[in-house]
């Protein structure tokens, strides 16, 4: 979530870009003091990172998987995204003006381009469907079930990709659970928050990307197990004597990204959970017991936040600082 001041630089490079599509004069003065993205923890969000390939995933290719993803199924994907945005109004009634302005200009600029209507109501709130029926650079067209989905409260406008996230996001905001600006003077220009539970699709999508980073930073230990199984190979079986020998020449024990030892085979390197490069195997992600696992078990929440504190004056000219500060919530 981040705060939007009257003069703040995103109302106005909108309010340019919009004017630069039409001659009609269209003012955002019906925005806010907030705006936030986010999205809802679901397995499509490891489906869309398994699109990234085997070089950026910690997953056993699929062999009949295509090599590429066509621009089409990668659309399809985009629509079944749970990404939300919401952006407060100062009145739903002026709001509902500006969003009509909106599709006018978007109507001129593009004709025939958009199927923009009413389809349900929900809990006496319109729920609007912008639907692209032509293809442009890729998006939209008939059949890719890509639409847009928003409707307008009297806090906010919020838009997302699927009717079912609007549906649960409108019962938030009826019913007091939604996001609100803060009354406290104090409180943050801007903020982040993860949260999921294990086995769930943010969480899990999360760990992968974790553990795909650990294994491109693998490479130098490897290395210097492989020079010391070989240069002294008859301490292969001596864990110990393993561990004072790397010490003594190298300053650190190599060992694998789940702190296991590595081991020699006669085919390279051998990691016990993940095999050797010539026989891979894929493991569960995280690997139990690793300090992976230990992390993303223990960790529940996380949360950031910044804001700019009034410093005083140098002279004439105003001073303020960066406030930042992290917050981890543990199970």
């Amino acid at each position: 979530m981040v705060g939007i001041g009257p003069e703040a630089w995103p109302r106005r490079e909108l309010t340019s870009t919009l004017q630069g599509f039409s001659s009609r004069e269209i003012k955002l003065d019906w925005v806010g003091p907030w705006a936030s993205v986010g999205l809802f923890d679901r397995s499509v969000l490891t489906s869309a990172l398994l699109l990234a390939g085997p070089e950026e995933v910690p997953q056993k290719p699929d062999p009949s998987a295509p090599s590429e993803m066509s621009e089409r199924n990668m659309v399809s994907l985009l629509a079944t995204f749970p990404l939300y945005a919401q952006i407060a109004v100062k009145g739903a009634a002026q709001a509902a003006v500006a969003l009509a302005a909106i599709r006018v200009v978007a109507n001129e600029t593009i004709p025939s381009m958009f199927e923009w209507g009413e389809v349900e109501r929900y809990r006496d709130i319109p729920i609007v469907r912008i639907h692209l029926k032509k293809e442009i650079g890729g998006l939209g067209g008939e059949g890719s079930g890509l639409d847009l989905f928003y409707a307008v409260t009297s806090d906010a406008i919020t838009l997302t990709l699927q009717d079912w996230a609007l549906r649960r996001l409108i019962d938030e905001a009826l019913d007091g659970r939604g996001a609100a600006p803060s009354t406290d003077a104090e409180s943050p220009q801007a903020s982040f928050s993860l949260a999921s539970d294990p086995g769930k699709g943010l969480w899990t999508a999360l760990a992968w990307m974790a553990e795909q980073d650990s294994l491109r930073q693998a490479g130098r230990s490897g290395d210097r197990a492989i020079g010391l199984l070989r240069g002294a190979p008859e301490i292969a079986d001596d864990e110990p004597a393993q561990r004072a020998l790397a010490l003594a020449y190298l300053g650190a024990i190599p060992k694998t990204v789940d702190g296991a030892p590595y081991t020699l085979a006669k085919d390279g390197l051998r990691d016990p959970s993940r095999g050797t490069s010539s026989a891979p195997r894929w493991p569960d992600v995280p690997v139990p017991g690793s300090p992976l696992a230990k992390v993303m078990q223990s960790l529940a929440t996380f949360k950031s936040e910044m804001s700019f504190d009034d410093e005083g004056k140098d002279g004439d000219k105003p001073m303020r600082s960066l406030h930042a500060r992290v917050v981890l919530g543990l199970r």
